[in-house]
């Protein structure tokens, strides 16, 4: 039988910040040692002009209610996971979040660096005075042709490429990989340790985050009463 070792937190401190904070990543040592511990964020940008709220420190070991071995397992699938999320929305051109492309770098002992991320492209709103319809701007043709095969869609340079039947080569997993990284993720969803961390992690972040409301909810209502554009606000009411 595998032992239950459950080690409760020691304990809660309720603080309110004062001028002279400084902030911190907070790692609790974890039983066993996660390998992403005491890790640097990079590019972390300090809060600025934040109210003063109440916070909540938990501080003390804990092994979030499961076995050490399940711990374990449920840890090394959802690490997998995120590594096949990150592979796929680089794929598809998509910015994958910076925090946790710097958590799955350290995972491998590699570098995270800026200019290996992906950025989409990004078409800002019109100013005062332009015209939306301006077509002056827009980029070129490429006479590209697509075309569906199988459920497939192919992309080929012009028309003489369609009809000579040479697509375009795009980068794009093969059906064998496709086939190994949906397995994981479908034997993922039906994992029992796993669903047990997730359902224990997120009622403690969600617990933590109706604990905040709680503390700072007239602070919160003075926060967005101040914002001049206040849709969120306006709507609710």
């Amino acid at each position: 039988k595998k032992s239950l070792r459950l080690i409760r937190s020691h304990s809660l401190s309720l603080q309110i910040p004062t001028s002279d904070v400084t902030f911190s990543v907070d790692s609790p040592s974890l039983t066993p040692q996660t390998p992403i511990q005491n890790v640097p964020l990079f590019g972390i940008q300090l809060p600025y002009d934040v109210p003063e709220f109440q916070r909540v420190t938990i501080t003390g070991d804990y092994c979030a209610g499961i076995t050490v071995e399940d711990y374990e397992h449920a840890a090394r699938g959802l690490i997998k996971a995120l590594f096949i999320r990150k592979k796929y929305m680089r794929l598809a051109y998509q910015l994958f979040p910076r925090t946790t492309g710097q958590y799955l770098q350290s995972v491998g002992n590699d570098l995270w660096l800026e200019e290996d991320e992906v950025l989409p492209d990004f078409h800002p709103p019109p100013r005062d005075g332009e015209d939306p319809y301006d077509l002056s701007g827009a980029p070129d043709n490429l006479e590209y042709v697509a075309r569906m095969k199988e459920g497939i869609i192919f992309v080929y340079e012009n028309k003489e490429m369609l009809e000579q039947d040479e697509p375009k080569s795009l980068p794009y997993p093969d059906l064998q990989t496709f086939t190994l990284d949906l397995n994981h993720v479908l034997a993922l969803i039906a994992d029992g340790p796993t669903k047990t961390y997730c359902h224990r992690r997120l009622n403690f972040l969600g617990s933590k985050f109706y604990l905040h409301e709680m503390l700072n909810e007239m602070a919160e209502l003075r926060e967005l009463k101040c914002v001049p554009h206040r849709d969120f606000y306006n709507v609710r009411k």
